[in-house]
């Protein structure tokens, strides 16, 4: 499933190419927590992201998160070390997953959840996924944060399973949801 339409593809292509090519801001280095250290502020990112997705439309509650070392096993599935899922109404986050953008990561779960929301979620399906990828790019941007980067974050990323669309597919559809809203999301998937 294509969610977004080719020139826009293209056009989010070219501006994930032009991010590589850009210098880091000048400055000494962030510190960066132990690896499976919830980041300072963790707690405020998903409020932050929550409220934005809920401001849609009045009535999305957000699911509580489920912290968790090593693997987790919920009803014979495994959840990997490094990773995060929705699942059950609740969003599980391994201590692993940490060392990533935890922005996108809140982001792309809590698409999950709004998905769900709406009534059409169907885990592990790329549509899925990317219809998540574009609702992380269009929360990130109404809670303020730099979809740019998670769009970037998202261009190294493929699954091993192929349930997640290609890396291209979702940078284009962080940009897509950051550029054109929830509702354009909704619109190419429901």
């Amino acid at each position: 499933m294509n969610i977004v339409p080719k020139a826009a593809t293209i056009i989010a292509i070219a501006i994930a190419i032009a991010m590589t090519m850009t210098t880091p801001a000048e400055g000494p280095p962030a510190t960066a927590p132990a690896p499976g250290t919830p980041p300072a502020g963790f707690g405020a990112i998903y409020d932050t992201t929550a409220a934005a997705i809920a401001r849609w439309d009045g009535t999305f509650r957000p699911p509580p998160v489920v912290r968790y070392d090593g693997t987790e096993r919920i009803d014979g599935y495994t959840l990997e070390a490094d990773s995060a899922a929705y699942y059950n109404k609740k969003i599980y986050i391994s201590a692993g997953a940490f060392d990533g953008n935890i922005h996108y990561i809140i982001a792309h779960e809590l698409g999950h959840a709004w998905e769900a929301h709406l009534g059409d979620y169907a885990p592990t399906t790329e549509g899925s996924e990317l219809f998540a990828d574009c609702i992380a790019g269009a929360a990130a941007a109404a809670a303020g944060y730099d979809y740019r980067a998670m769009a970037g974050y998202t261009g190294g990323f493929t699954s091993s399973d192929n349930t997640h669309g290609t890396s291209r597919e979702r940078s284009a559809a962080v940009l897509a949801g950051a550029a054109h809203g929830h509702r354009s999301c909704e619109a190419e998937h429901l």
